[in-house]
């Protein structure tokens, strides 16, 4: 009895799958940069991806708004004062998305001060605005690595008495811009109102020169800030944005002559109407975290 024998062709499946997302980087400016009102910024990103050439498809947005348009770069001289996040985002053929975002600060004169805090060891918080205003850790305040956008540090108080003493700093005129990310294990006490940066003599309104902090405001907690013209200090507690412990926020109180405001993570939660210039104070230090003694 034969046998028959038959063979086949020999098959193999090949498939190639999607590749990861693209990897956006703004280059410039780098992350924390400080303008002044009416600069010319120019936003330039870099994509990389399997796919060529998507740099023309980013498109960049901002909160709040001011910068928009798409392609490798974009630029505005038209942000008003205040703090921005900048994304700049591209999406390839396969619906995959990638997205970098940055934040700027416009003033309305330049940056006296900016901390980026990412020194990880020792007591100086270096001044990264060219002014030479370094900061010193006082009382034991530290290091540790978690910090907020991709920082690799930032510095962990104890929240009774460290800070960081950046000396008898003022402002001239009329323009006031005092910024930070912080991350609060708890917001202490009933009024629920540690601060982040100040310049002050006490804890009475008056006493305050100006100030970033944050206070009980019915069940929610809120951001506060507070401005001194001609002796007296108004108060603005926002009106939306309810803070939570262990979450990392971006907080800005500016002052352009005519209106105090809040922003939360770039959007304005409050406004409050102030005409005139700053006061001065000499003998009194701006401090982060915790108001020295005086």
């Amino acid at each position: 009895m034969g046998t028959e024998s038959t063979s086949g062709p020999s098959t193999a499946a090949s498939t190639t799958g999607i590749g990861p997302a693209p990897v956006v980087a703004i280059i410039d400016p780098p992350d924390g940069s400080s303008f002044v009102e009416g600069d010319l910024i120019e936003f330039t990103a870099m994509v990389t991806d399997n796919e060529p050439g998507l740099e023309s498809s980013v498109v960049w947005s901002s909160v709040p708004t001011g910068v928009a348009g798409s392609g490798p770069s974009v630029s505005t001289s038209d942000l008003a004062v205040g703090s921005y996040e900048v994304t700049a985002q591209v999406t390839d053929s396969h619906l995959l998305t990638g997205s970098h975002t940055i934040t700027i600060l416009v003033d309305s004169v330049g940056a006296i001060v900016w901390l980026p805090l990412d020194e990880g060891t020792g007591s100086i918080a270096s001044d990264a605005s060219g002014s030479g205003n370094d900061g010193t850790l006082i009382n034991g305040p530290v290091f540790v690595a978690n910090g907020p956008e991709g920082s690799p540090f930032s510095v962990d108080f104890d929240g009774v008495d460290d800070y960081v003493d950046l000396g008898p700093l003022d402002v001239t005129g009329s323009g006031l811009t005092v910024a930070a990310w912080f991350n609060a294990d708890t917001f202490p006490g009933s009024s629920r109102d540690p601060r982040i940066v100040s310049k002050a003599t006490g804890t009475a309104e008056d006493d305050h020169v100006f100030m970033l902090s944050t206070v009980k405001s019915g069940p929610d907690t809120r951001l506060r800030g507070r401005v001194r013209v001609g002796g007296v200090t108004t108060t603005l507690i926002a009106t939306a944005g309810d803070l939570q412990t262990g979450a990392w926020y971006h907080g800005a109180l500016t002052y352009d002559g005519t209106l105090v405001r809040l922003l939360l993570d770039g959007v304005e939660v409050g406004s409050t109407p102030l005409t005139g210039a700053v006061d001065q104070d000499p003998g009194t230090v701006v401090a982060g975290a915790a108001q020295p003694p005086t």
